[in-house]
């Protein structure tokens, strides 16, 4: 199926792939680690899901920045490489010219790039809900398992007030507790023995309280109450804000598919632009990084990554113009990937000359005939 000499070029690209994906990808993982490890000091999660929040971190951004990117620069330095070492003229000598190279640019790009596009569709919302729902968790149980002996503790931004005298080392039952909270603009006071946390069928948070009194009355005013109970759960405030509030890139495909929303329409484009750019930007690289010997093997790469910042920041703006309902749908970030596809076309013409392109698509055209 391939020659030797384009296996030869495959195997370059690889091997420079992998080496980015890696480098990229530690790069990745130690910002992640960075953000967890303050969330965990901090006493925002606890520090054993450290590692399954990366790992759902890790695979979203593997597929939505560090492919396309690194794809794009095993091209760039692969192919810069070979003509900055004078190969690239043998090669082309050998009957493998630019053609060859988008073939081989396609038959690499298009796989992954159908299976980012699936991966971004089915399988990223859902390790992107289950990381909101692992984060939103251990906040709510932090507020309570935060609790100190001998200090009091604001839950739900300071609505209820907890002091605990002491607390069992698992943490699960505390004694001699008080409770302060307001309901109904009254102040309300529980004080109970023991007390040991529940949690009901939907996730909602109760303290149990076990033999003791509850104090119910507006201060300055004589119509205090005290009423005696053997068990009673006050229902906790929380204070965490979900993770999930007004975000869209939790919800599935097949919510999005359906819904009118600007928003939602802005987040169906954007899963499938990013896996897109996996395959504009490996075409973009063919012509882009053939350089003069003189040039060296970076010579174009700085000018090739403005480009991409710029290819990302303009899907970026369209997302934003969509999802506000400025750009209309039919546009929406296509125009930015027919651009990229453009300007591949411009930067090979203008190499090759426009006749060349031309001639490719006449003999195109006769094979298929």
């Amino acid at each position: 199926m391939f020659s030797v000499l384009e296996r030869y070029i495959l195997k370059e690209i690889f091997q420079t792939l992998l080496g980015v994906s890696f480098v990229l990808l530690i790069i990745v993982i130690s910002v992640s680690l960075v953000r967890f490890l303050g969330d965990a000091a901090s006493g925002d999660i606890p520090s054993n899901l450290i590692f399954t929040l990366i790992t759902l971190k890790g695979l979203k951004y593997f597929f939505t920045l560090i492919l396309p990117i690194s794809l794009y620069l095993s091209f760039l330095l692969a192919l810069g490489r070979l003509y900055r070492d004078n190969e690239m003229v043998a090669i082309n000598a050998a009957g493998i010219g630019p053609g060859k190279l988008f073939k081989i640019a396609i038959m690499i790009s298009l796989p992954l790039t159908l299976l980012s596009i699936w991966v971004m569709l089915f399988v990223v919302p859902k390790t992107v809900l289950i990381g909101y729902q692992i984060v939103d968790n251990a906040s709510q149980k932090m507020e309570v398992t935060g609790l100190s002996a001998s200090r009091f503790k604001e839950v739900g931004g300071g609505r209820q007030v907890i002091y605990v005298e002491e607390i069992s080392e698992d943490r699960k039952i505390a004694k001699n507790v008080f409770i302060y909270t307001k309901q109904n603009n009254r102040d309300i006071v529980f004080s109970a023995a023991i007390s040991k946390i529940t949690y009901n069928e939907i996730g909602e948070r109760y303290l149990v309280l076990v033999n003791g009194y509850r104090y119910d009355g507006t201060p300055g005013e004589a119509d205090y109450r005290t009423s005696y109970y053997k068990e009673h759960a006050v229902k906790l405030i929380s204070n965490v804000e979900f993770s999930k509030s007004g975000k869209r890139d939790w919800k599935p495909t097949r919510e999005l598919l359906k819904s009118k929303d600007s928003y939602d329409i802005g987040e169906l484009q954007w899963r499938i632009s990013l896996p897109l750019s996996v395959f504009f930007l490996s075409l973009f690289a063919i012509p882009i990084a053939k350089a003069n010997p003189r040039q060296g093997r970076y010579g174009k790469l700085m000018v090739a990554m403005l480009a991409c910042i710029a290819y990302y920041i303009l899907l970026n703006l369209s997302k934003s113009q969509v999802s506000k309902g400025i750009l209309s749908p039919l546009l929406g970030m296509w125009w930015v990937h027919m651009l990229m596809f453009a300007s591949t076309l411009l930067l090979l013409g203008k190499q090759l000359g426009y006749s060349w392109l031309f001639t490719r698509k006449r003999k195109i055209v006769r094979k298929s005939q």
